[in-house]
């Protein structure tokens, strides 16, 4: 039994019953996927404004010619008694061979200003209560990386805290929610 698809009068490709044949048929086929992902929180007292970088991925070895796509979600929570404005931005990069020069993947973009809650933990004046935020920001990205087979490539969530500065807690992973980064790498 085969299944015959052509165009233009050329057979292109073919389904049997050991399986599927023909011009092209390796494009768009996921080569290999990785996952990396941390429960492990990881608290900041009076952090700076500045960059924080809540998880980096295993390497991924690639081949040539490939394309990565890159899924990503991290938690985050702030705390801050004297202000109930917290923004920062995130964004995703990228390394190449263990190099230490980390580039863009996913701009950061614009500054994200966070939804801030003002609880009362458990007592205290209304001078005193803090206002928290917490977030589950998913991040993705597409890198058609030109490198050769056998480069290896790793990713990072890039967490940019602005306001304010310091901001008396930054926890990634509060409660141990899962900070994740999935990479697809797919034939060209």
């Amino acid at each position: 039994d085969t299944i015959k698809f052509s165009t233009g009068g050329v057979e292109r490709m073919q389904i049997t019953n050991s399986g599927v044949s023909g011009t092209g048929i390796g494009a768009g086929k996921v080569l290999q996927v990785i996952s990396t992902k941390t429960t492990t929180a990881s608290s900041t007292s009076n952090a700076a404004a500045g960059e924080y970088y809540p998880l980096t991925s295993d390497a991924i070895t690639v081949a040539s010619g490939s394309t990565l796509y890159v899924f990503a979600n991290y938690a985050h929570w702030a705390q801050e008694v004297n202000s109930n404005i917290i923004y920062g931005r995130q964004g995703l990069e990228y390394e190449i061979g263990s190099s230490g020069s980390w580039s863009t993947l996913r701009n950061a973009g614009a500054y994200e200003s966070y939804t801030v809650a003002t609880v009362n933990p458990g007592g205290g004046a209304p001078s005193v209560y803090p206002n928290q935020i917490a977030d589950i920001a998913s991040l993705n990205g597409i890198l058609t990386h030109g490198q050769s087979a056998g480069t290896t490539i790793k990713v990072r969530i890039r967490h940019n805290h602005q306001y304010p500065n310091p901001v008396d807690l930054l926890v990634f992973q509060r409660t141990g929610i899962e900070t994740n980064i999935i990479i697809y790498e797919v034939a060209a």
